[in-house]
Formats: C-alpha cells, structure tokens, sequence
C-alpha cells in the first residue's frame, strides 16, 4: 500500500497522509481531491508518506504544479511559518479543465525604441546569465516599461516565459495595453477575476498556450514552466504584502525567490524604492540600474505651501493652480489619503467623538451615516450629543468634502472621485482610465488608487491637499512611505509638452521628508533613513516577526498571549501587548513582536486557532496596526 503526504488547502499546522488506491498513478506536484472530516478538499502532493490509523484514500488527481511552484510553497511554508496546504492556495486550479479558445501566445506587436539610459539598462539585464535581481530606479516617466518589454521579448525570443506584477489590480489594464502592442496576447492574473476566467487563465498558462501573465501580487504564482524573467512594477508598494487570509507574503519577496529557483532575472521597477532593496544593493545582493530623465516632458516644479494658520481646504495658491491648469485645457489630479466627507463627528461643548463600538476607532463622517473603514459598521449620524446633548459638528475633511467644494468652485467641469466608495463595480478602473486618457475627465481627486501608474499626458497640475496624514502616521516606516507616496502622486504631473506644477500642502513644511521630495534629494533622505533604523535596530538590518492574538474575550486573548510568550525561544521578545488598535469587529487584540538578526531563527510551539481564538503570525510585517 503506497502513502503520500499532502499539504491539504485548509488552515491546519501540517501535511496529512493519504493512501494512493490501486491502479492510480500520484507524484510529487500533483493536485489531488482528498476527503477531510467529511468534505473534499483539494491539496499538493509532496512525497511519500507514512502509514496512519484510519488513513483515507485520495478521490482523484485534477492537475500538477511545476516542480519550481512546489518547491517555492516548500520555502514559503518554512519561511513564513504557515499552514502547508495555505502556502499552495493560491497555485491551484479554480476548477477542472475544459477546452477554451483564444490566440495563442506568439511574439508580435510593434518594436518600442530605446534611448541610451534604456538601452545600458537594457544590455546589462540581458547579458547577465541565470539568476539576478536589478533594481530598476527611474524617474516618474523615465520609461521603465519600455526596457520591461524590450527585456520580455529576448525573454520570449529564447522560448522561456514571463511574469508582470503590478501592486493593484487598477494599474493591470494600461500594462496589459501596452504588452499586448509590443508582444502579443498575455493573460491576467487576480482575484476580481470571476472562478470561470481565473480557471481559463490557469488552464491556458499551465499548458504553455500564453507565455505572458500580467496581475497582481497572486500572479507571481501562475502555473508557468520554465519563468525566465519576473517584472515587479512599483516594488516599493505595500499592497504586495498579503495580510489577510493566509498566506501573508510578500509578493515582491517571493517572486525574488521564484526568480531564484527558476533561474531567471527579476526585476524590480521602482521610482522611490524600498529600503530593503536600497539596502540589498548596498550589501551587492541586488544590481541598481538608474534612468535619471523623463522620456518626454520635464520634472515638475513642486512647490510647498505652509498652511499652519490657515483654515479650510484648499489654500488659495492650490485654487489658483488649479484654475490655470482648467483654463489652459489640461487635468488635474488632487490627493487626499482619506475617504469619506470628514474624518470624524465632535461635539461642541463636550467634545466627545462617536467612536465604532466593534472597534476602537472613530466613526468617518460620509454624507447622511456614520461608517467604520475597519468592519463596515454603519448608524446615522447624531445631530445631539449622546453625552452632554450639545451640538454634533463633523471634523476635518475627506474626498467627498473634497469634492463637494470642487463642484461649488468649478461646477461645469467633469470631476471624477476615486477612492474605495467609487471603485467598486468591474469595469470602473478601466472606465476611469478611458476617461482621463480621452480627456473627458478634467479633474481627479483620490485616495492612494491615483499616487501610480497613471501615464497621462493632459496632467500638468497635481495638488497634495493634506502632507501631514502620511507623517503622523505611528509607524517605524512612515517617513519611507511618505516620501513614496508624495514623490509619486507628484510624478503624475508634466508627462506632457507642459512642465507639470505640484502643490504640496502642509504644517511641517521644515520636515526632511517634504525637504527630500521637494528638492528631489533621493540619495540624502534614504541615507538619513538607513541611518535612523541602524541605531534602532529596526528593517532592513534585522527582521520582525509579529503574532496577535485575537479573542472574543479580552481576559482570555491575553493570557493565551503570554503563554506563547513563555514557550517562544530566539531573537529579542517584546509583549504581549495591546494592538494599537486594541479591538476590531469585536475582537480584542495582543500582539507580541520578535525581533531577529539577520539569519537567525525562532521557534515556538504549534499554534492553533479556534472558533473564540485566533492566532495570526506574520513574518516581515507591513501593516503594525
């Protein structure tokens, strides 16, 4: 009797096994159903597996991984410390295979042109042989895709395939444009896809039809043989960590070690990258390549301005800029990283706030309810205080206050707001982008769907309404971010025949992150933040590891906490303590941080959640809320 071990795509701490019935055929890679507590359940096979009491049989083999996608899953389960069979949810078929059309994947399209920058940057990727990182920095608007694409089609030419990853699924319609011109058909990769297209994307990709897949951070797991290169667009963006569901990778990072395994060139496009992979071109691991001009157009002028003093929501140099850039027949894009009208309802007398009772966080202010970003919860607003009875006043100032305004200064001009209230419906991203590229759309005002990826021309004036969300924010990697997300919304302007102009609003105009985008001094600010993590011992010279505890019952979340707290051994232990938000959908939160060196490991015991507990590890956390 044969045994084999699967790792069952279900939340349990280890591989299971099964036996393989007579007359079938099982080997390592294959995608097995398999009976789990009365439910079939779908699983890799990983090898061969010892004889249990009471051992069931495997149902059927529905399809195979490539060896490279098996041993990638191996890596992230020891490295990311997750259940084995999530560590391969998101490589397996939706559905099973059936027959489907649709062009094949040749090389065609129109041949892009290079300017010298491009082509050094080009020569060096491809002359390099096997396995090796490039950290592509260029300029907003240096043309970084175009050496993508020249890359991808020696790629191609050589009969080996590739791999585009872009951070939201917003940025995929312009990249697959632009590949399906210079290479021919490519497939998309992500979760808005319906179970039918991601089951047709699986299916052509496992069987070699298309050899381009173009999607977000779940892209870099399509069912590809022999990968020769792995594009990762904006590296620097957070949104290619996965937090929730299991597995919480990192898109960039495992697509680094898939280059590795596969032995192909990955690149990483960026034009403010990360302090990890700054720091792993220091440390040689990483080769940087600079693009430091705009392929057409100028930098924008970025001009600060000090709004301590000042109320409301626009200072009178952005209204002016903005009436230019109407007058003269260009678009405008107005960056505000917080939705809804206010942030949050205050009384006037008592100054009380309504806060969520699932969570402990204030309730955003939308026009006629109150609304919780965290668990959706939902009340009419209050127009009297539940305390005191005094007057209920909203505070501050969202997209849709934003947008209001707008309509009262500029009331015949088309005004578009993107922001996750907006966006909701398939076919809004796309829509969007057709309106902006037509010009039919004259002024955006957004979230952080609108800091990337936007290539159009027509924009000469971007306006940064309010800087100094992004510097308080009460996170080790704040002034990183904040640079990022500035210099990028600021990238946006100027792609045109016209300079672009960027007003940057803000009460810390002295702050060396403002400084830094302002100035354009890349160099000074990453060397200024290398600097700062060194003497706190934070990323990138040592790692974090994070485990919260969440319980219905605050008493009991915490004693569970310091138990593993007690049975943790390696690297420096700090917790349990409170969640800096200390309860979510009515889940209280304990949360105990490790602290590693590079290349030092822990180990702690098995940890099993349940219906009233659950326990979260996260490995190189993004999001330490």
């Amino acid at each position: 009797m044969e045994w084999v071990r699967v790792a069952v795509d279900a939340n349990i701490p280890h591989v299971l096994s099964y036996i393989v019935p007579c007359g079938m055929e099982v080997k390592r890679g294959d995608v097995v159903e398999v009976p789990l507590k009365g439910v079939k359940r779908r699983g890799v096979v990983l090898g061969p597996g010892e004889e249990v009491e009471g051992g069931k049989e495997i149902m059927g083999v529905v399809a195979s991984l490539p060896e490279n996608l098996v041993r990638l899953g191996e890596w992230m389960i020891e490295y990311y410390g997750c259940p084995p069979g999530l560590a391969f949810s998101q490589m397996l078929p939706p559905g099973k295979r059936k027959e489907w059309g649709g062009p094949e994947g040749k090389i065609e399209g129109r041949k892009i042109q290079l300017n010298e920058e491009q082509k050094r940057a080009y020569e060096e990727i491809v002359a390099h042989d096997g396995f090796g990182v490039f950290l592509l920095y260029g300029v907003t608007g240096s043309g970084k895709t175009e050496v993508y694409l020249y890359v991808a089609r020696k790629v191609l030419e050589s009969g080996r395939g590739v791999i585009f990853l872009v951070p939201e699924i917003s940025l995929i319609p312009q990249l697959k444009e632009r590949i399906e011109k210079s290479l021919g058909p490519c497939e998309e990769y992500h979760s808005k896809l319906s179970k039918k297209e991601r089951n047709v994307a699986w299916w052509r990709t496992r069987e070699g039809k298309v050899r381009v897949v173009v999607g977000a951070r779940m892209a870099v797991f399509a069912p590809m043989e022999d990968v020769g290169l792995i594009v990762v667009d904006e590296e620097h963006d957070p949104s290619y960590k996965q937090e929730d569901p299991a597995p919480r990778y990192s898109g960039r990072d495992v697509a680094v070690m898939r280059g590795k395994i596969e032995g192909a060139r990955v690149i990483l496009g960026t034009a403010t990258p990360s302090l990890e992979s700054y720091y792993n071109v220091a440390v040689k691991k990483y080769k940087m390549l600079r693009l430091t001009r705009r392929i057409s157009g100028k930098m924008p002028e970025v001009e600060v301005v000090d709004m301590r003093g000042k109320k409301g929501v626009f200072s009178g140099k952005l209204l002016k800029e903005l009436e230019r850039s109407i007058k003269e027949g260009g678009q405008a894009i107005l960056f505000l990283n917080r939705r809804g009208f206010s942030p949050f309802i205050q009384c006037e007398d008592c100054g009380m706030v309504v806060m969520c009772p699932r969570c402990n966080v204030t309730l955003t202010y939308h026009k006629r309810l109150l609304m919780c970003h965290h668990c959706g919860y939902t009340m009419p607003p209050p127009e009297f205080c539940p305390s005191c009875g005094g007057m209920m006043r909203w505070v501050g100032y969202g997209t849709q206050r934003v947008e209001e305004e707008l309509r009262e200064h500029f009331g015949d001009v088309v005004i578009k707001r993107v922001d996750a209230d907006t966006m909701k419906r398939k076919g809004d991203l796309e829509a969007l982008y057709r309106g902006l590229k037509e010009k039919e759309i004259r002024v955006v005002v957004g979230t952080s769907m609108i800091t990337m990826g936007l290539d159009i021309p027509g924009v000469n004036m971007v306006g940064v309404l309010n800087a100094d969300q992004l510097l308080n924010f009460p996170d080790f990697r704040a002034a990183e971010r904040a640079y990022q997300v500035l210099s990028q919304v600021a990238g946006r302007a100027g792609r045109g025949e016209i300079r672009g102009k960027v007003i940057i609003q803000t009460r810390m105009p002295d702050s060396h992150v403002i400084r830094a985008v302002k100035e354009r001094k890349y160099a000074t600010f990453y060397k200024q933040e290398l600097e700062i993590r060194k003497s706190l011992g934070y990323p990138p010279f040592t790692r974090f590891v994070r485990i919260v505890v969440k319980g219905r019952k605050k008493e009991k979340a915490e004693e569970v906490a310091e138990r593993i707290r007690e049975k943790i051994s390696g690297g420096e232990i700090r917790g349990p303590f409170p969640c800096p938000i200390s309860k979510l959908n009515n889940w209280y939160r304990f949360q105990i941080l490790i602290k590693l060196k590079r290349g030092e490991k822990i180990s702690f015991p098995p940890l099993q959640s349940s219906r009233d507990l659950k326990i979260v590890v996260d490995v190189d956390p993004v999001d330490m809320l």
